[in-house]
């Protein structure tokens, strides 16, 4: 995978700017009734869009948690880090105060990349709204790795019910002329055949197939980090004994429901690198262990 492909796959993050969207709760009401969604098996939605160097994608759905649940696991910026910690090619999060509230993510090309070999995107940390009632946050990087720039991640949630919660999970980011070669290396040689989740109907036809390119690349990466979140209300006390490892195992089932698209290493091997870790935000310098699922 190159440089510039796995960047985007784990790291496109977001803002709502490409495809406006109402507030949340004016979408509540059809979130709410939503049944389960194919291919997702669940009450969800998701939308793709490229515009020149501008990528884009939004994702609607419930999590079968509380509320007070999803805000009690991105309560804060240690929150954050032990969320995004899970995904597959994430290396590293710390917290920083400097020149403003944020934190460092470092990304791998890959899922075996050291640590010391990842790129590191410093984001900004806004809370728009917190209450009982609603959350809103963002996540901002003014650039990134070769010449990329515009990242954005903005969450909103907000209850969905009792023993649910509807969110929107949105990002975006601009890339350059030389991202844009090495993601067109990348969707040629190892990318090919990767596909995201929403369908595209066929030039010609009335036969609709899943969306690939960059889209799809996109799509699988909001889909990781949508299903990190939901591993995470599942734990929200994130310093609990064995959350960690209960979030590692938790998001790796969850992906692998959805093999096409989200498969890439087995259970043993994604939980061999993540072990190597500090469990951010949860118990810093301990290494956690997995359980059996």
């Amino acid at each position: 995978m190159t440089a510039a492909a796995a960047f985007a796959v784990t790291t496109a993050p977001v803002t709502a700017q490409p495809m406006a969207k109402a507030p949340l709760h004016q979408a509540l009401d059809g979130l709410m009734r939503l049944g389960a969604v194919e291919p997702f098996g669940r009450p969800l939605v998701m939308e793709s869009q490229v515009d020149g160097a501008q990528l884009g994608a939004v994702l609607e759905g419930l999590v079968e948690r509380p509320f007070r649940d999803v805000r009690t696991a991105l309560a804060n910026l240690n929150q954050w880090c032990a969320v995004l910690i899970l995904h597959i090619n994430n290396k590293g999060c710390s917290v920083t105060a400097a020149p403003r509230p944020g934190l460092a993510l470092k990304v791998g090309r890959r899922y075996d990349q050291p640590a010391d070999q990842a790129f590191q995107i410093d984001f900004g940390y806004q809370v728009l709204k917190d209450s009982a009632t609603e959350l809103s946050v963002r996540l901002d990087a003014p650039s990134g790795p070769m010449g990329t720039s515009n990242y954005g991640i903005h969450l909103d949630a907000m209850p969905a019910g009792a023993t649910r919660t509807a969110l929107r999970l949105t990002y975006s980011y601009r890339q350059s002329n030389l991202t844009g070669w090495a993601i067109d290396v990348y969707m040629s040689t190892v990318g090919r055949g990767k596909v995201g989740f929403s369908r595209v109907r066929q030039p010609g036809s009335e036969a609709t197939e899943p969306v690939a390119g960059m889209r799809g690349l996109m799509e699988r990466n909001l889909m990781r980090y949508f299903l990190a979140i939901d591993a995470a209300a599942a734990t929200p006390a994130a310093a609990a004994p064995d959350a960690y490892a209960r979030r590692l195992n938790d998001w790796f089932a969850s992906t692998e429901r959805y093999p096409r698209q989200l498969h890439e290493i087995d259970l043993p091997t994604y939980l061999s690198y993540k072990r190597t870790l500090d469990a951010v935000g949860i118990v810093p310098g301990t290494p956690p262990t997995g359980r059996t699922p």
